[in-house]
Protein backbone atom coordinates (compact mmCIF):
# COMPACT_ATOMS: atom_id res chain seq x y z
CA UNK A 1 0.00 0.00 0.00
CA UNK A 2 3.25 2.44 0.61
CA UNK A 3 4.42 1.71 -2.82
CA UNK A 4 1.22 2.82 -4.21
CA UNK A 5 0.89 6.42 -2.48
CA UNK A 6 5.00 6.50 -3.16
CA UNK A 7 4.14 5.70 -6.64
CA UNK A 8 1.06 8.11 -7.12
CA UNK A 9 3.76 10.84 -5.04
CA UNK A 10 5.83 10.24 -7.97
CA UNK A 11 3.77 10.65 -10.97
CA UNK A 12 2.27 14.18 -9.29
CA UNK A 13 6.24 15.48 -9.26
CA UNK A 14 6.98 14.35 -12.39
CA UNK A 15 3.68 15.88 -14.32
CA UNK A 16 4.05 18.96 -12.27
CA UNK A 17 7.94 18.88 -13.18
CA UNK A 18 6.82 18.25 -16.96
CA UNK A 19 4.26 21.08 -17.06
CA UNK A 20 6.63 23.47 -15.61
CA UNK A 21 9.42 22.00 -18.95
CA UNK A 22 6.32 23.31 -21.10
CA UNK A 23 5.99 26.68 -19.62
CA UNK A 24 7.62 29.55 -20.27
CA UNK A 25 7.56 30.10 -15.75
CA UNK A 26 5.28 29.71 -13.15
CA UNK A 27 4.20 31.75 -10.91
CA UNK A 28 2.96 30.75 -6.94
CA UNK A 29 0.19 31.57 -5.81
CA UNK A 30 -1.70 32.10 -2.38
CA UNK A 31 -4.89 31.34 -3.22
CA UNK A 32 -6.37 30.47 0.71
CA UNK A 33 -9.25 33.06 0.38
CA UNK A 34 -10.46 31.95 -3.65
CA UNK A 35 -13.76 30.26 -3.61
CA UNK A 36 -15.18 27.46 -5.98
CA UNK A 37 -16.76 29.99 -8.24
CA UNK A 38 -13.58 32.28 -8.34
CA UNK A 39 -11.56 29.47 -8.95
CA UNK A 40 -13.04 28.00 -11.92
CA UNK A 41 -13.52 31.83 -13.95
CA UNK A 42 -9.64 32.34 -12.65
CA UNK A 43 -8.55 28.73 -14.37
CA UNK A 44 -10.73 29.39 -17.26
CA UNK A 45 -9.26 32.99 -18.34
CA UNK A 46 -5.93 31.44 -18.16
CA UNK A 47 -7.13 28.65 -20.20
CA UNK A 48 -7.90 31.32 -22.59
CA UNK A 49 -4.27 32.82 -22.55
CA UNK A 50 -2.79 29.66 -23.27
CA UNK A 51 -1.91 29.21 -19.34
CA UNK A 52 -2.85 26.85 -16.37
CA UNK A 53 -3.63 26.39 -12.62
CA UNK A 54 -2.98 24.07 -10.49
CA UNK A 55 -3.00 23.46 -6.38
CA UNK A 56 0.18 21.60 -5.91
CA UNK A 57 1.68 20.58 -2.08
CA UNK A 58 4.96 22.39 -1.26
CA UNK A 59 6.58 19.57 -0.79
CA UNK A 60 5.55 18.34 -4.51
CA UNK A 61 6.93 21.48 -5.64
CA UNK A 62 10.45 21.30 -4.06
CA UNK A 63 10.57 17.88 -5.62
CA UNK A 64 9.60 19.18 -9.06
CA UNK A 65 12.03 22.31 -9.08
CA UNK A 66 15.19 20.63 -7.04
CA UNK A 67 17.88 22.93 -8.82
CA UNK A 68 16.37 26.62 -7.91
CA UNK A 69 17.48 28.25 -5.63
CA UNK A 70 15.53 30.46 -2.96
CA UNK A 71 12.48 28.91 -3.87
CA UNK A 72 11.77 27.36 0.17
CA UNK A 73 11.31 30.63 1.35
CA UNK A 74 8.22 30.55 -0.82
CA UNK A 75 6.73 27.26 -0.10
CA UNK A 76 4.59 28.22 3.05
CA UNK A 77 0.81 27.72 3.25
CA UNK A 78 -1.43 26.93 0.30
CA UNK A 79 0.19 27.16 -2.96
CA UNK A 80 -1.46 27.44 -6.21
CA UNK A 81 0.70 27.25 -9.43
CA UNK A 82 -0.05 29.30 -12.83
CA UNK A 83 1.94 27.28 -15.31
CA UNK A 84 2.36 30.40 -17.81
CA UNK A 85 2.18 28.16 -21.37
CA UNK A 86 4.45 30.49 -23.86
CA UNK A 87 3.43 34.09 -23.07
CA UNK A 88 5.20 34.39 -19.46
CA UNK A 89 4.02 38.33 -19.68
CA UNK A 90 0.41 38.05 -20.38
CA UNK A 91 -0.37 35.30 -17.91
CA UNK A 92 1.32 37.52 -14.79
CA UNK A 93 -0.76 40.68 -16.25
CA UNK A 94 -3.80 38.23 -15.79
CA UNK A 95 -2.62 37.12 -12.11
CA UNK A 96 -2.06 40.76 -11.15
CA UNK A 97 -5.13 42.37 -12.47
CA UNK A 98 -7.13 39.34 -10.88
CA UNK A 99 -5.61 39.75 -7.14
CA UNK A 100 -5.60 43.57 -7.24
CA UNK A 101 -9.46 44.08 -9.29
CA UNK A 102 -11.12 40.83 -8.14
CA UNK A 103 -12.89 40.66 -5.27
CA UNK A 104 -11.19 37.13 -4.69
CA UNK A 105 -8.34 36.74 -2.59
CA UNK A 106 -5.59 35.66 -4.20
CA UNK A 107 -1.63 36.84 -3.74
CA UNK A 108 1.28 36.66 -5.74
CA UNK A 109 4.10 34.72 -3.48
CA UNK A 110 7.00 34.29 -6.65
CA UNK A 111 7.69 33.36 -9.90
CA UNK A 112 10.08 31.14 -11.25
CA UNK A 113 11.50 31.69 -14.67
CA UNK A 114 14.45 30.12 -16.59
CA UNK A 115 15.96 28.42 -12.90
CA UNK A 116 15.95 31.44 -10.77
CA UNK A 117 13.00 32.56 -8.34
CA UNK A 118 11.12 36.11 -9.30
CA UNK A 119 10.11 38.21 -6.03
CA UNK A 120 6.38 39.42 -5.84
CA UNK A 121 7.59 42.63 -7.42
CA UNK A 122 9.39 41.14 -10.03
CA UNK A 123 6.40 39.35 -11.32
CA UNK A 124 4.30 42.49 -11.14
CA UNK A 125 6.92 44.55 -12.94
CA UNK A 126 6.88 41.90 -16.08
CA UNK A 127 3.11 41.84 -15.64
CA UNK A 128 3.14 45.71 -16.55
CA UNK A 129 5.19 45.36 -19.56
CA UNK A 130 3.49 45.89 -23.08
CA UNK A 131 2.00 42.31 -24.67
CA UNK A 132 4.02 40.38 -26.97
CA UNK A 133 2.63 41.18 -29.92
CA UNK A 134 2.69 45.59 -28.96
CA UNK A 135 6.42 44.82 -28.16
CA UNK A 136 7.01 43.08 -32.06
CA UNK A 137 5.15 45.94 -33.46
CA UNK A 138 7.37 48.85 -32.15
CA UNK A 139 10.14 46.75 -33.12
CA UNK A 140 9.29 46.17 -36.87
CA UNK A 141 7.94 50.46 -36.71
CA UNK A 142 11.75 50.90 -35.90
CA UNK A 143 12.96 48.56 -38.72
CA UNK A 144 10.64 49.98 -41.10
CA UNK A 145 11.31 53.90 -40.31
CA UNK A 146 15.13 53.99 -42.05
CA UNK A 147 13.64 52.71 -45.02
CA UNK A 148 10.76 54.60 -45.51
CA UNK A 149 12.86 58.14 -44.53
CA UNK A 150 15.28 56.76 -47.24
CA UNK A 151 12.20 56.11 -49.60
CA UNK A 152 10.80 59.77 -48.98
CA UNK A 153 14.17 61.47 -49.43
CA UNK A 154 14.71 59.32 -53.24
CA UNK A 155 11.15 60.26 -53.84
CA UNK A 156 12.16 63.86 -52.88
CA UNK A 157 14.64 64.35 -55.87
CA UNK A 158 12.29 63.47 -58.80
CA UNK A 159 9.82 65.60 -57.04
CA UNK A 160 12.10 68.60 -56.80
CA UNK A 161 13.13 68.40 -60.35
CA UNK A 162 9.41 68.18 -60.87
CA UNK A 163 8.77 71.68 -59.04
CA UNK A 164 12.34 73.03 -61.05
CA UNK A 165 10.93 72.06 -64.77
CA UNK A 166 7.35 73.52 -63.97
CA UNK A 167 8.81 76.63 -62.40
CA UNK A 168 10.98 77.24 -65.72
CA UNK A 169 7.77 76.26 -67.55
CA UNK A 170 5.73 78.84 -66.05
CA UNK A 171 8.49 81.44 -66.82
CA UNK A 172 7.74 80.66 -70.59
CA UNK A 173 4.46 81.02 -70.23
CA UNK A 174 4.55 84.35 -68.84
CA UNK A 175 6.53 85.94 -71.27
Amino acid sequence: MKTETLEKKQNVVSLVAQKIEQSAGVILCNYSGLTVKGADEFRSELRKLGAGYGVVKNTMLRRALPDVEGLDEHLHGTTGVVYTGDDFAAAAKYVSEFSTKSKEVITIKCGVMDGAVLSQADVVAISKLPSREVLLAKLLGTLNAPITNFVGVLAGVPRKFLYALNAVKEKKEQE
